[in-house]
């Protein structure tokens, strides 16, 4: 009887599989370290706080309409009374009647939109007589470049740099 042994040479299986779980959970680990979704996430939140303000805006607005009043210079929200733009209170026409004032002094636009968390807000100074209200994410490099900014009415986002 003539039997004919040869040598198998190569990987069963099991090792293969073995191997496979291995990278798999070596990539698992070392993919949060090069892909960092950081900026886009800041990005994502910072434009979507601008469109929440206009909102907050829009239904502060709707609210001092629905009261008839072109004398109120405050709206109810919530039991909240906010500050807008009246024909009583010498603010810039181009303002829209109804609008939230900026600045946290005069219980404003801050009232309406509560300063969501990872946020911080200020009130800078403006040569055109009408306050600038800002917000930014905490942990930005810089607030210059990454920001939501609320000036007579108008709400705009930046988002150049919010590494």
């Amino acid at each position: 009887m003539k039997t004919n042994l040869q040598q198998q040479s190569g990987f069963t299986l099991v090792e293969m599989v073995a191997v496979i779980i291995i990278l798999a959970v070596l990539a698992a680990n070392a993919m949060p370290r090069f892909v960092n979704m950081s900026k886009e996430a800041r990005v994502s939140s910072v434009e979507g706080v601008a469109g929440g303000l206009r909102s907050a805006i829009s239904l502060a607005q709707s609210k001092w309409f629905v009261d008839q009043s072109a004398n109120e210079d405050t709206v109810n929200m919530n039991g909240t009374l906010v500050s807008v733009v009246a024909a009583t209170n010498n603010v810039s026409t181009t303002v829209g009647l109804g609008t939230p004032l900026a600045g946290a002094t005069n219980h404003g636009i801050d009232f309406v939109l509560d300063t969501p968390s990872g946020y911080s807000s200020g009130v800078l100074p403006a040569g055109s007589g009408t306050q600038v209200q800002q917000w930014w994410p905490t942990g930005v490099a810089t607030s210059a470049s990454c920001y939501i900014q609320f000036r007579s009415g108008a709400v705009t986002a930046t988002v150049t740099d919010c590494s």
